[in-house]
């Protein structure tokens, strides 16, 4: 005959009826348990309950199957409202801050302007014009030229793995203007199919971006 017998935790157990009156460490707190003996002879003994006599799961609450599906439903529900809810904040909050930096560039590059035309002299402009002003033009034209490649590649399902500079490649093709292949690129990349091929991008002027052949 067994003997249940439930812990200060909630935790219960089902003992042998020989161990009535004895006491057992409880497997979910560390507490001593005291099995309930009829006849009162209570003893201070401490005896370790057997792999048959663990603790008694709580039988779980029936659910119908349409409630069960209907909560999942709401539960799909709400993750996707708020993962797109999450994805659409991102997206506003990286427009705001790239629209705060432009804002900040453009003050800082006009504050600049009216100081170089106030306090120096036309050579000093010059010599300003060529060590600041033209190679800010090229690192920021490289970065435009780099986001576009990408930009178009993923519109192909492929990744981009290297994209590299290749500013004299070709220089003196003038079929496309003047100068024609100044930003000329090498793209590493992986199709849609995983295999790896080199494409090659020139930026021409009146032609835009040019790929491949048709340099």
């Amino acid at each position: 005959m067994a003997i249940e017998v439930t812990c200060d935790c909630g935790k219960t157990y089902r003992v042998n009826d020989d161990k009535a009156g004895k006491r057992f460490k409880c497997r979910e707190c560390a507490m001593l348990v005291r099995v309930p003996n009829e006849n009162g002879d209570d003893t201070n003994e401490d005896v370790d309950i057997e792999a048959d006599e663990l603790g008694i799961e709580p039988e779980a609450k029936y659910v119908p199957m349409h409630r069960r599906l209907w909560a999942r439903r709401r539960s799909a529900k709400k993750d996707a409202r708020t993962k797109s809810n999450a994805a659409a904040r991102n997206r506003w909050l990286l427009i705001a801050g790239k629209v705060f930096a432009v804002m900040v560039l453009v003050a800082l590059i006009f504050r600049a302007i009216v100081w170089a035309d106030v306090f120096l002299r036309p050579e000093q402009k010059t010599f300003l014009w060529l060590t600041v002003g033209v190679p800010s033009y090229f690192l920021l034209s490289d970065r435009m030229n780099r986001s576009s490649i990408r930009r178009r590649l993923s519109s192909y399902d492929e990744t981009v793995e290297d994209i590299s500079w290749r500013p004299f490649r070709n220089f003196f093709n003038i079929n496309g203007g003047w100068p024609p292949h100044l930003f000329y690129y090498e793209v590493y990349l992986l199709d849609r199919y995983g295999k790896a091929q080199l494409r090659e991008v020139a930026f021409v002027r009146r032609r835009g971006m040019v790929w491949d052949d048709d340099i």
